[in-house]
């Protein structure tokens, strides 16, 4: 058997390589708009006529590991997109094994019962994922996954930093019928997610504040990241296991296409640090909230002012060692990368708060 050379080996190995890049991108490669009953993208073709015409190409390790990729980057729960694509691979390999003859017509007819196949079984275990409110699942579950977004009814400053406050009855109704199931909330971000079963997207060409829309002007904001302090803060509790906070990079991402910090990196940064750390939910008092860390028997803050106003806080009987901040007057050194939470400065100030302000302490 003749081995193949360098450049056919490379020629053999593009159409993975670019199924890793759009797994990787989060480039928009839904085809939702010009099919309204099916939704499908262009990893679906790729891995449907790799695995009917050159199966040798591809594994089921390069598609398994492809939808991992794609569903970390995107944000939606872990092993959905794997399944999806598992579902049409398989469904490739069948009809490449009990046809002889096929044509155009008839790849292209069964590559449309694929993805049906493969759309109905992810419409099966999401089902629960969007409409969790509504349709309470019956039984025993491994585990309940559900995301959280601030704009679907109102999208003002004021209506965005009073939905925190809601995800506590959202538990509390989890726990209700779920008899202590580990809990996974994400993804948490100020714009929505496409969600194939729900209202579409609207466009914001405009960059607004708008409803219903995946993009949203704040999200490289101080805004963004308090609001996302104050949910983090409510989302403890003793069954919730994994939280999903944003996207690596794309609107959602805590990184640019360039790899360059985006306010969100602070608090990955900030959760980075206390990895090891016990975390505590603090009670909200003054419109500020935030959580308690203890890292080698050392006592930290985390808080953030919710209101557009100036406010202070009160630690009782404990004093303040160290503390670092984000307000406004310091947010543009976040675009030059020269902030970090973790650069604390001596301070026995007494914990006055401006707009929006983001405060790093720790005490004694």
């Amino acid at each position: 058997m003749s081995k193949l050379t360098p450049i056919p080996k490379l020629i053999n190995l593009g159409p993975i390589i670019f199924l890793y890049y759009l797994s990787i991108s989060e480039i928009d490669t839904h085809f939702e708009n010009f099919f309204e009953i099916l939704s499908f993208n262009i990893q679906l073709i790729i891995i449907y006529f790799l695995s009917l015409k050159r199966p040798q190409i591809i594994g089921n390790g390069h598609i398994f590991f492809a939808g991992l990729i794609n569903d970390t980057v995107m944000g939606i729960p872990l092993g959905l997109s794997s399944i999806s694509y598992l579902i049409v691979s398989l469904v490739a390999t069948y009809i490449r094994n009990m046809t002889v003859n096929t044509s155009i017509t008839t790849d292209w007819f069964t590559f449309f019962i694929a993805i049906c196949l493969s759309n109905s079984a992810v419409l099966i275990l999401i089902t629960n994922f969007t409409e969790l409110n509504r349709k309470k699942p019956d039984g025993d579950f491994d585990g309940i996954n559900f995301s959280f977004t601030p704009i679907v009814h109102d999208a003002s400053d004021y209506g965005v930093l009073d939905t925190p406050n809601s995800i506590k009855f959202i538990l509390n109704s989890i726990n209700n019928f779920s008899k202590d199931t580990p809990i996974h909330i994400g993804p948490m971000t100020l714009g929505m997610h496409f969600n194939p079963y729900g209202e579409k997207l609207a466009p914001n060409i405009d960059k607004v504040r708008l409803e219903m829309t995946d993009l949203d002007p704040r999200h490289d904001s101080l805004f963004s990241l308090n609001w996302t302090i104050a949910v983090f803060s409510e989302t403890l509790s003793k069954n919730t296991k994994f939280i999903t906070i944003a996207s690596l990079k794309g609107i959602h991402g805590i990184l640019t296409e360039n790899n360059q910090k985006r306010p969100l990196f602070h608090l990955y940064e900030v959760l980075l640090y206390f990895k090891n750390a016990k975390i505590y939910k603090i009670e909200k008092r003054n419109s500020i909230s935030g959580v308690k860390l203890v890292r080698e028997e050392k006592m930290y803050y985390l808080l953030t002012n919710n209101s557009s106003n100036q406010t202070s806080y009160i630690l009782e009987n404990e004093t303040v060692l160290q503390q670092s901040y984000l307000n406004k007057n310091n947010f543009e050194q976040v675009s030059k990368s020269q902030f970090s939470f973790l650069n604390f400065e001596d301070s026995t100030k007494s914990l006055s708060f401006e707009p929006y302000e983001i405060k790093l302490i720790q005490v004694s």
